[in-house]
């Protein structure tokens, strides 16, 4: 139907008709960005089990992912920002950028504060996607000057018996040394981690005290050997999370609501599922403004912390 509208246009009219129509493509893909951001901002994906922001645009809103990540990253440009996000509405920073720009500064050491993040977006405005990577190109990564990089060479003296049976689980894993030996290390100490939850949980523990956040170690076994080591979060659908990386132990009743720390108010969750129901019970303006407060004082003090909720 539009084909045969289109067919009748003078070419005057087509022209004028298109670039109406690109003013609107753009408005309402800022419009898209803007629900985009308040959803990233409250992380109600989590809500359904999704991992992330660029997860849930590609399994529930249909973007591809090439789509999905041109918009997450713009979404993460403009938090907190206006100008990052007047220059996106306008069309002065392109989306393409934007991830160029986003990359740059998740890969950064030290990450630049709203003002140098700002400056930063205003060296890619109106420029090509080439001429953006050009520029990037040029700016001197922000290295921190005490990390240690992420492989370093070690000399391990060992006897004969020792090499012969690495040289062997080699072989039968297909890797090499270096790998075998990393895999072997990870699962003896991921054994030995079980073994101690298991013996931990064997000793009764004390009721804890009202009124003192601290966990004792054998009520964080008794957590992490009901719930299997992994996030407990259950979705609207009965389905559970199962994340078992960068698990958190979460007061179901807060503590700061008057929540204590027997096993019954405690769960796993993962750190995407931590930070959702602290945001359902808190709100997302009282979480934003404490992760705030908790960066400036880890700059002032190079600290580093979980969510204190």
């Amino acid at each position: 139907m539009i084909q045969n509208l289109l067919k009748t246009f003078s070419d005057k009219k087509l022209i004028i008709e298109t670039k109406s129509a690109v003013k609107k493509e753009k408005h309402h893909t800022y419009i898209v960005l803007k629900h985009l951001t308040e959803i990233y901002r409250r992380r109600i994906y989590a809500d359904d089990n999704y991992y992330s922001l660029h997860d849930y645009c590609i399994r529930e809103l249909g973007y591809t992912s090439g789509e999905a990540q041109y918009r997450v990253c713009a979404v993460k440009l403009m938090l907190g920002s206006s100008k990052i996000e007047m220059a996106v509405k306008s069309g002065k920073l392109h989306l393409s950028n934007a991830v160029i720009m986003q990359n740059y500064i998740a890969n950064q050491d030290i990450k630049p504060g709203l003002v140098e993040r700002e400056k930063l977006v205003e060296k890619v405005m109106g420029k090509s996607k080439r001429q953006a990577k050009e520029i990037i190109e040029q700016i001197p990564a922000a290295k921190s000057p005490g990390k240690i990089s992420e492989t370093k060479k070690v000399k391990i003296e060992v006897d004969a018996e020792t090499k012969s049976l690495l040289d062997e689980l080699a072989q039968l894993s297909g890797s090499n040394e270096t790998k075998t030996l990393k895999e072997a290390l990870k699962e003896k100490i991921s054994e030995l981690k079980t073994k101690q939850y298991t013996q931990s949980n064997k000793v009764t523990a004390k009721p804890p005290t009202h009124g003192i956040r601290y966990i004792s170690t054998k009520v964080k076994a008794q957590v992490r050997i009901r719930g299997k080591n992994q996030c407990e979060y259950i979705d609207g659908g009965q389905k559970r999370c199962g994340q078992y990386k960068k698990l958190h132990i979460d007061h179901i009743k807060p503590f700061a609501m008057g929540g204590d720390n027997s096993p019954a108010n405690l769960r796993l969750l993962c750190a995407r599922h931590n930070q959702r129901e602290a945001i359902k019970v808190f709100g997302v303006d009282k979480i934003e403004n404490c992760n705030a407060g908790i960066t400036i004082l880890d700059k002032k003090k190079g600290l580093s912390h979980d969510n204190p909720y």
